[in-house]
């Protein structure tokens, strides 16, 4: 027979235990949603747009001047045509704006987004094969050891890589769209 007089601390023991076997699972989820992230297979495909939609995240913010709306940037892999693409819109209040601003903000979104100038290199190279060699770093792992691997990869992806800018001017025209690969830096 139980002695009843055991029973209130039956209870708190109880409550203790069950108060403790519920804190456990937030710990237990917590440690799954590591172990399974720990298990995900990660592409260098996946790192490398991890990165330029960093960087043009970063970039964004510095296209358009304070009174203008912010820009909005998106970087995704298009698996069927198997591209890379950046694109990037911009909303301004100014007038004037024209096709040749739309290349020149182009140039300077590709110029932001791959630091090009920043670097200094020991062989004078192009702004072009800077931003080959960048490109072909940011799908590489780290450390980039050899640099001439990294321009390689560079110059594949940039045959498939491609940056657009999309313009909304004042009054509802119609935007201005300008696109090319990211290795050309020319105005049209």
């Amino acid at each position: 027979m139980h002695n009843r007089s055991n029973l209130p601390a039956v209870i708190a023991a109880a409550v203790v235990a069950g108060t403790m076997l519920i804190s456990v699972p937030d710990r237990a989820a917590a440690a799954d949603v590591f172990d399974s992230l720990q298990t995900e297979p990660v592409t260098m495909l996946d790192f490398g747009i991890k990165r330029l939609r960093s960087a043009a995240l970063q970039t964004s913010l510095r296209l358009a001047p304070p009174s203008d709306p912010k820009p909005q940037s998106q970087v995704f892999f298009d698996p069927e045509k198997r591209e890379i693409r950046l694109h990037y819109t911009i909303a301004t209040n100014q007038g004037g704006v024209s096709l040749a601003t739309c290349w020149e903000r182009r140039i300077a979104a590709i110029r932001e987004v791959f630091f090009i100038g920043s670097t200094q290199y020991a062989v004078p190279i192009s702004n072009e094969q800077r931003v080959m060699r960048r490109l072909g770093a940011m799908f590489m792992r780290e450390p980039v050891e050899i640099a001439n691997a990294a321009q390689a990869m560079g110059e594949r992806l940039s045959e498939s890589t491609f940056v657009r800018m999309t313009i909304a001017v004042p009054g509802g025209a119609q935007p201005l769209v300008c696109e090319g690969r990211v290795s050309d830096l020319r105005t049209k």
